[in-house]
């Protein structure tokens, strides 16, 4: 149950994620920016954590004060990338150039449909059909992101934040709606949870940037309650094996336990970081294994030039439950100490507002799904390290297509008409 310190940590908190709020209308003359993102999802995680719903690990003052020090370090890099005002809002979406925006949207639609139509022939062939599939739902988790396929698959996480910015920009087609709902279609097909949230919260930063006078409030409120929803019904149809890992709620929380994984989830990274500065969660057998996964996953898995990475963290008790996700100030914490963490945290905070400025200046409509992918990264800092070989892929296929392919007039006609 809570108890008074509880109460001082969420109050503490909350005046955080409030001094974030102001400093973003502030520096930026917008409310949702990576200053705020960042710093207000992390607030709310913590205070939901003080909520004491579920019986937890206690949390002690030190792991508090490495997040409170990592996130004032964030905000001093955000800080020291305004270099000036940036504009208002309202200009980014007038003056944005679009030709190839049309193109990218087709071509990853087509590259990922392709991608798990062909994982989803392979799959159902080698299990005897279709109805074996959807009678066993839960071998889509270990069986579809099938090597290779699997990244054409993955490559439908930018489908949904291209239809927002197209949609943003006036920009209609016939067939907008079905590449949509077939690049969901795969990533559900995936079995992983993530790549719907990462499809649909990168969606929604697109157009934030891209119509921020249409952007409220509620719209992530919306977002958050769909998410939340799918969340349910995916546990108790696909990822059946967790439905009855939790132990019971306190109080009123024990009669809705369809919210328990959701709510741990959200909070239970604080408790499993408290075991790494406890020293009860083994150390990685590579140096960086998380935050520098771009470079050893193709090192190993690609090249044997080192050990392969494990896909998965090691499992920590945290009380309700075991849990393998950190936050990613724990995998901060574990790979480079305390000194590391804060160190890393400026130069995130640099470097997500220099690239959330360069979307908010008139230019080239890819800055703005560059910084969408880079702000999914602040969105899930809570739960999980994300800037790992997945992102680097999407990045590289982002730059590639979109940047040199269509910016530089291979696939679109830049030359000027009369």
């Amino acid at each position: 149950m809570m108890g008074f310190g509880d109460v001082l940590w969420l109050v503490l908190f909350f005046l955080a994620g409030l001094g974030a709020l102001l400093g973003s209308l502030r520096m930026f003359g917008h409310w949702f920016t990576p200053l705020s993102l960042l710093v207000c999802i992390n607030c709310a995680s913590v205070c939901a954590y003080h909520l004491r719903l579920l019986g937890m690990k206690d949390v002690s003052a030190a792991t508090h004060l490495v997040l409170l020090s990592c996130l004032l370090a964030y905000a001093l890099g955000c800080a020291a990338a305004v270099r000036r005002r940036p504009p208002p809002p309202e200009a980014v979406l007038g003056n944005l150039d679009t030709r190839g925006l049309v193109a990218f949207f087709h071509i990853t639609a087509a590259i990922a449909t392709v991608g798990w139509m062909t994982a989803a022939f392979i799959l159902v062939t080698r299990r005897g059909g279709i109805g074996m599939l959807l009678a066993h739902l839960w071998m889509l988790q270990d069986e579809f992101q099938m090597q290779g396929i699997g990244y054409m698959n993955m490559l439908g996480i930018l489908v949904l934040p291209a239809f927002a910015l197209k949609r943003a920009c006036g920009l209609r087609g016939r067939f907008d709606v079905p590449l949509v709902l077939s690049a969901l279609f795969g990533l559900l097909l995936a079995g992983i949870k993530g790549f719907v949230f990462y499809s649909a919260l990168t969606a929604l930063v697109t157009w934030s940037l891209a119509r921020p006078d249409r952007f409220r409030p509620r719209h992530l409120a919306v977002t958050g309650a769909v998410l939340l929803g799918f969340f349910v019904i995916y546990n108790s149809k696909v990822d059946i094996f967790v439905s009855d890992i939790v132990t019971a709620g306190n109080g009123w929380f024990a009669s809705v336990p369809q919210l328990h994984w959701p709510y741990l989830y959200f909070v239970g990274a604080w408790p499993a970081m408290q075991n790494i500065l406890d020293g009860q969660v083994a150390p990685p057998a590579i140096a960086g294994a998380v935050t520098l996964n771009a470079i050893w996953k193709p090192a190993g898995d690609l090249l044997g030039l080192v050990d392969s990475v494990p896909f998965a963290l090691p499992f920590t008790d945290i009380g309700a439950t075991l849990f393998n996700v950190y936050s990613m100030f724990g995998i901060l914490y574990q790979e480079w100490t305390w000194p590391g963490a804060v160190a890393i945290c400026g130069l995130l905070g640099f470097v997500g507002t220099r690239l959330y400025l360069r979307a908010r200046w008139p230019g080239y409509w890819g800055h703005v799904l560059v910084y969408a992918l880079f702000a999914y990264g602040l969105f899930m800092s809570c739960f999980m390290y994300v800037y790992r070989f997945n992102e680097a892929v999407l990045m590289l296929y982002l730059y590639g297509p979109g940047f040199v392919l269509l910016r530089g007039g291979v696939l679109v006609d830049r030359r000027p008409r009369e």
